[in-house]
């Protein structure tokens, strides 16, 4: 602010006063901005603890009240839970932020809603009403899932540019998306046909890995390795198989196997990467675990009570949690039961679990 040529000492000083004032609320201002920035590790895990409630289960009771009964024990659903929450994943640029599946259990209908939440702001949108099959969130804020038609789509985070990536199959399931937001790995299946794909979204170039169509479970490790599991059955003992492929040469590496006998428990869902501890990180029935995978050494971290089944586990952008989804039985009364799914996150040694607050 220029000063005139006649101006007084005082209005003189005033004005410096003055221009010392606005610089000082200026430089606070990119103090406090450079503080509250998204990617702020210590702010994201501040709104990961705000926006949960600890929640340890301690009813461990089975719920199947009638095991030996011809049919199922019912399910009841009631109007004080009316939403079932699953899917979870992170923006993979600001852990604060969560997309996930909504089912309204007061409704029938074809497919689930996905919603956006800032566990700092409160702020969420819901984005589409027809997910079917996986969800996975880019560094380039696409969010991509299998919608009720079998087909693949994306979406911006705020809602905008739908767009419909696959136009043919079956069943095109579970896309995931590469660390540079550039490549989707997902399964394609046309009859009795099957391939594993990688496809390029910006290209739309497509490589094919038929040997993988079977494969469950599957994630990137880096630009050029994929996780996934397959499993061999027979005697009644499912023997589930945690491996790597590099995409370059086709070479498939055993990690390590789980043994299912009788029950679900080791049925691998999902699976994530955490370079901190250099290690898969994956999601069972009744466990979730952690793989190393140079050496294939593997330990479970968590472990479900008997009326709870886990079904998906993503790392945060900071690797100090993990999200997941648990769905709880509860036992009404003879042969009925109440069902909620609900989202959990805990530290990434498997403490400290807390339930998400949806509001």
């Amino acid at each position: 602010m220029p000063v005139p040529a006649n101006a007084s000492t005082g209005t003189f000083n005033f004005i410096v006063m003055r221009t010392k004032y606005f610089s000082h609320i200026l430089a606070l201002s990119v103090i406090v901005a450079a503080c509250c920035k998204s990617d702020d590790p210590v702010m994201e895990a501040n709104c990961l603890e705000q926006a949960s409630f600890p929640s340890e289960s301690v009813d461990d009771t089975a719920y199947n009240c009638c095991p030996d009964c011809l049919l199922d024990p019912e399910e009841l659903y009631f109007a004080g839970q009316p939403y079932d929450y699953a899917e979870p994943c992170f923006n993979p640029n600001n852990s604060s932020q969560i997309a996930y599946y909504r089912y309204n259990t007061s409704t029938v209908e074809a497919g689930w809603e996905i919603w956006v939440q800032d566990l700092c702001t409160g702020e969420k949108r819901m984005l589409v009403n027809d997910a079917n099959y996986g969800i996975d969130w880019s560094v380039k804020d696409w969010i991509v899932y299998t919608a009720t038609d079998q087909q693949i789509y994306m979406i911006k985070s705020n809602g905008d540019s739908l767009t419909k990536l696959t136009f043919f199959g079956d069943y095109n399931r579970r896309p995931k998306w590469d660390a540079k937001g550039d490549r989707i790995a997902y399964v394609c299946q046309a009859g009795s046909a099957g391939h594993f794909i990688i496809l390029n979204t910006s290209t739309g170039l497509r490589d094919t890995i038929s040997e993988l169509w079977t494969a469950g479970a599957w994630n990137w490790i880096s630009e050029n390795e994929v996780s996934y599991a397959n499993a061999t059955g027979g005697g009644g003992i499912t023997t589930q198989y945690l491996r790597k492929i590099d995409l370059s040469s086709r070479q498939s590496t055993l990690l390590h196997t789980l043994n299912i006998v009788g029950n679900n428990d080791s049925l691998l869902l999902s699976t994530d990467y955490s370079s901190s501890v250099n290690s898969i990180i994956w999601c069972a029935y009744g466990t979730i675990g952690r793989t190393n995978i140079n050496t294939g050494a593997f330990e479970v971290i968590k472990d479900a009570y008997r009326q709870e089944s886990f079904y998906n586990a993503v790392v945060s952008k900071d690797e100090k949690h993990i999200l997941f989804d648990i769905r709880s039985r509860k036992l009404l009364g003879p042969c009925t039961y109440d069902s909620d799914y609900g989202l959990y996150i805990m530290d990434l040694n498997g403490k400290n679990q807390r339930r998400v607050k949806i509001e």
